[in-house]
């Protein structure tokens, strides 16, 4: 692994991976802002800022297929509507940092300036993202990722790595493909050599399964278990992260096959119940969260991790008016965090 694009960080995410090397991702479609965003980031950085002491690369997202970025003219949105905005917008970025070109401190990590890249998805047809995308490199990105559907595809359908190929072949600049199927380490080799890309971009499959490469087919109550263990030694900003992150790994074996209104939810199903059981607002410890987990076992009939073993028999409502005698296993809620945000910003 190369680069690891976590979910977007709140400011007040001091834990804020200061030993690896970070990529910020920007979204918006004001070049102007962009510009000084861009400027800010890397003033930051070359202060020694603890945030962005290790600032590789600034990303301008391109490829958002969601109602948000529609609403905000931003992502595949911009990109597919309005182009040449999107070409300016990298073009103010690519100004922003060739203004630090003959200005660096002699403070470590600043020597290199962060490298600017984007990611977009394929247009309607393969000449028209070939050449948006060699407007791009043009304009001064200088990695290019590329998800292999179209915007309207969202996350469905077969992707176009035929398409990807083509763009490859066409760029000077590294091309990264995104959307690709690969399953195991095998499966990237092969997508790499198809499509002639620098790599290969993997992020449902790894949220889905984190050990992908090493256990393809690993149960969802050990992974859970396993990233409970994690969660405890390094504890995310929010519960929110840890739901999100646990609906993922039991996606497969909870989501219903199709979307239903609440009011049509079957909750004689033990595993539509526990799906949507999962994100209620009362569940925030660990503790909780492993009697989740434990729970899906005992009503599966599969085998229990081991460092589930010492809890007691659960139920939803054994696990929903669980009283937390002490602090330490609970993860901050969003109100601490905007209380600890606005403590930052006026200090």
């Amino acid at each position: 692994t190369d680069i690891c694009y976590p979910d977007p960080l709140n400011h007040d995410d001091s834990d804020a991976r200061e030993n690896g090397e970070l990529t910020i991702q920007l979204c918006g479609c004001e070049p102007e802002v962009l510009y000084d965003a861009t400027k800010t980031l890397i003033e930051l950085r070359n202060s020694g800022n603890m945030r962005c002491n290790q600032l590789r690369g600034i990303d301008l997202n391109l490829g958002c297929p969601q109602k948000c970025a529609e609403t905000g003219c931003f992502g595949a949105f911009l990109a597919e509507k309005k182009p040449e905005l999107a070409l300016e917008c990298i073009a103010a970025m690519r100004r922003a940092i060739d203004s630090f070109q003959h200005n660096r401190s002699l403070r470590p990590n600043t020597n290199t300036l962060p490298k600017l890249s984007c990611k977009i998805r394929l247009f309607e047809t393969v000449e028209e993202t070939v050449k948006f995308a060699q407007n791009l490199e043009d304009a001064g990105c200088e990695i290019l990722a590329l998800h292999c559907r179209q915007r309207v595809d969202k996350h469905d359908g077969k992707p176009d790595l035929l398409a990807g190929k083509l763009v490859s072949k066409a760029l000077s600049i590294p091309v990264i493909i995104n959307g690709s199927e690969s399953a195991t380490l095998r499966d990237v080799e092969m997508d790499i050599k198809n499509t002639q890309a620098h790599s290969i971009m993997i992020a449902r499959a790894l949220l889905e399964n984190p050990r992908l490469f090493v256990e393809p087919k690993s149960d969802p109550a050990y992974l859970a278990a396993e990233y409970l263990d994690y969660c405890e030694k390094y504890p995310p900003p929010s519960p929110l992260f840890i739901q999100r992150h646990l609906r993922w790994i039991f996606r497969k074996y909870l989501q219903p096959a199709e979307e239903l209104e609440e009011k049509n939810y079957d909750y004689n199903d033990w595993k539509l119940r526990l799906w949507t059981f999962l994100v209620r607002p009362y569940i925030k410890t660990i503790y909780q969260f492993r009697q989740v987990v434990h729970l899906y076992v005992q009503m599966n009939g599969s085998m229990l991790p081991t460092s589930l073993k010492n809890l007691p028999p659960p139920s939803f409502k054994s696990i929903r008016h669980y009283k937390q005698q002490d602090g330490s296993n609970e993860v901050r809620t969003n109100e601490q965090i905007e209380k600890n945000c606005y403590s930052i910003m006026n200090n």
